[in-house]
């Protein structure tokens, strides 16, 4: 197995060596899907949504299970409930997934902005609908694939009341919608004028540095079938030099445990900017070859 770069600014200057072609990651931007599937849509179930809404659809693997998205107080909604909503959705312009921001709610839902999950359900695979009133927008995603961003624009106010009427009881509606705040995503802005992804980056004086970079443990079965590759994992490095989440962006299915349980055991000597620590996100490959 290839040894792995003790320096994630090394790690950057290797990227940019290679050219690593993004257009092998998640888009988030798969309106014809999208539409496909909410055209087949038999039934839906609602609950309020609480946890990290970062990338809710991302692969976190054994270590990152505690910073799932949850819910609770499921609802049950009629067919043609189900599919008037997917009809509403399908009528939307869809932008790319990751404009959305992440953030971590209270599950106390007297504490928590309104966010709602739906599980549609129709089709081979089921297709999730985070509806978001603090951006205003609804995320839609597979359960390890995002699909898109659909801005609720003028329609906000109707959704707002439809859902009303499934949470009776929830504290969120005894006052007005809150007014959303600006959507500005991470990871990823879908260029309009040239149909393709473009990276949101962000500057900083001085880039994490790997302090302590266990190396991962060559899976058994990936052994047993000859499997190699490289695994990107998008790693928030916080202001404490500890990595607080971190995310499968691509690599071969069998390789991604090895490769996030060996990251999370990283430690970093934090990115610094205006002369203090901040947290970070960063892209870190990490591969397999076989000898």
């Amino acid at each position: 197995m290839a040894p792995l770069s003790p320096s994630l600014s090394g790690v950057l200057r290797s990227l940019a060596a290679r050219a690593v072609d993004v257009r092998a990651f998640p888009s988030g931007f798969l309106p014809d899907e999208l539409h496909a599937r909410l055209a087949g849509i038999t039934g839906a179930e609602l609950s309020r949504a609480c946890g990290n809404l970062e990338s809710p659809w991302a692969y976190r693997g054994k270590a990152g299970r505690r910073l799932a998205l949850r819910d609770y107080g499921r609802r049950v909604a009629s067919p043609e409930q189900a599919r008037r909503l997917a009809t509403f959705l399908s009528g939307e312009p869809v932008d790319t997934a990751y404009l959305a921001p992440g953030a971590v709610l209270s599950c106390e839902a007297s504490h928590a902005p309104p966010v709602y999950l739906v599980r549609f359900s129709g089709g081979a695979r089921p297709t999730f609908a985070l509806i978001r009133f603090d951006i205003a927008a609804i995320e839609l995603f597979d359960s390890e694939l995002p699909l898109g961003l659909i801005a609720m624009g003028e329609h906000a106010d109707t959704l707002w009341t439809a859902l009303s009427n499934f949470f009776e009881d929830d504290p969120a509606f005894r006052a007005p919608r809150p007014a959303p705040s600006e959507l500005r995503g991470r990871g990823a802005v879908h260029d309009t004028t040239e149909g393709r992804m473009r990276p949101d980056y962000v500057f900083v004086e001085k880039v994490p540095t790997a302090l302590e970079h266990p190396a991962p443990v060559y899976p058994e079965e990936a052994i047993r079938t000859k499997t190699q590759g490289t695994v990107h994992v998008h790693a928030l490095i916080g202001a404490d030099g500890f990595v607080r989440d971190a995310i499968v962006r691509t690599g071969p299915p069998v390789l991604r445990d090895a490769a996030l349980d060996a990251i999370w055991q990283w430690r970093f000597q934090p990115a610094m900017d205006g002369g203090r620590p901040i947290g970070v996100w960063a892209l870190i490959p990490v591969s397999f070859k076989l000898k």
